[in-house]
């Protein structure tokens, strides 16, 4: 016998059967189902299944409740008028891998359940939803097991009812709202919640809660949009001054807008101040003044969160790397002479300014007396000792 042969032949064949073990299935409810859903395609009352295009798609008469499959690929869900889905289990729609949920112009899906104790309404490794009207009421509102939620150019209400729920939970990704989106968010734990980023691009966002609204406001990046609490109206931010300084920290910066009253948190950079512990005071409604911390060189976003909101300016404050400055060539310091005036300032530069100090402190010098000089430089802007 060729044991070469027949190794490489049974090896052959488990792969073919491990293969076939690897096609999924999708469940309507607990009524119809689409067994090795990757090679079939089939359509019933309100919904269309095309395996070529792995697109599952709905319409307002789809009535058969949930939706799961086990489906580690990508998926989408397509959905036109108005779908609504009340399901009587713990998920309304699951999906394994990847989910696409795509709804056309003016279309409005609705997930619900009549489950007192419920898991999350829309469950998948990665969410992606594009266009549309989603309305999630009750559960634990959105979830992603290993991976982002992107709303893109959608519209998403989502309302968590159970006491640890969550409005959007990213676990292991990051939550991207970008393209016009509006997102009105409820959790009765927190209304959003990413394990890494939040990005708020272009987008309406309010979220309502609670305890809390977020977490992680050292990773919330935004460009443009706006981000309210309860409905309440946010802060505005129009300027700093100055406007830059050295990366070594230390500048005192006055922070002029509309809004501040309430102030609990600032971030400028990756540096969180805290009103709490006074790393910065609310003169007025319109000025807060703050010293900058230590940071890398470059210009920095600067945030402020009050309970209406958060705002940013984009690049409003720059730290400015320092050179070391050059005492090669100190001028302006010369001996001591007998019955002269002790010199008490050097030759400024363009890198310092300094003061002189004698001891003993005779004025005019003295004769056989020896004197030592103290030389207290003073950095100018942009340089270092």
């Amino acid at each position: 016998m060729n044991l070469k042969k027949y190794f490489l032949t049974t090896s052959i064949l488990l792969f073919v059967l491990l293969s076939k073990t690897s096609a999924y299935n999708i469940y309507f409810g607990f009524t119809s189902s689409i067994f090795d859903a990757e090679s079939n395609s089939r359509s019933g009352t309100g919904w269309n299944w095309d395996h070529t295009t792995q697109t599952l798609t709905l319409d307002q008469s789809y009535n058969l409740g949930f939706i799961d499959s086990d489906c580690t690929g990508l998926m989408t869900i397509k959905y036109s008028g108005n779908v609504s889905i009340l399901a009587n289990t713990n998920v309304t729609i699951s999906v394994d891998g990847q989910l696409h949920l795509i709804g056309e112009t003016g279309a409005q899906l609705t997930l619900s359940t009549d489950m007192s104790a419920s898991w999350y309404l829309l469950d998948a490794k990665e969410l992606t939803i594009t266009g549309g009207t989603l309305i999630c009421t009750g559960g634990y509102g959105i979830y992603t097991s290993d991976g982002d939620v992107t709303i893109d150019g959608a519209t998403v209400t989502t309302t968590s009812s159970d006491s640890y729920g969550y409005g959007i939970r990213a676990k292991g990704g990051d939550i991207n709202i970008l393209n016009a989106s509006v997102l009105d968010a409820t959790g009765c734990y927190e209304a959003i919640f990413a394990d890494k980023s939040i990005n708020i691009i272009e987008s309406n966002v309010n979220l309502n809660n609670s305890r809390n609204l977020f977490t992680g406001f050292i990773n919330l990046h935004m460009t443009g949009g706006r981000l309210s609490f309860n409905g309440g109206t946010p802060p505005t931010l129009t300027s700093l001054s100055p406007a830059s300084g050295p990366d070594t920290g230390g500048t005192d910066v006055t922070l002029t807008g509309d809004n501040f009253t309430g102030a609990t948190t600032m971030k400028v950079g990756n540096a969180i101040y805290y009103v709490f512990f006074n790393n910065f005071s609310i003169i007025s409604p319109t000025k807060i003044e703050f010293t900058t911390r230590p940071e890398t060189a470059g210009p920095m976003d600067v945030y402020i969160q009050t309970p209406g909101g958060v705002a940013v300016l984009k690049g409003a404050f720059t730290y400015q790397s320092e050179a070391t400055i050059n005492i090669a060539a100190i001028q302006g310091i010369s001996v001591p002479d007998i019955n002269a005036t002790p010199i008490t300032t050097i030759t400024e530069t363009g890198q310092y300014t300094g003061t002189v100090s004698w001891s003993p402190a005779h004025n005019p010098f003295q004769g056989s007396t020896q004197y030592t000089a103290t030389i207290t430089l003073t950095p100018k802007a942009g340089y270092k000792l």
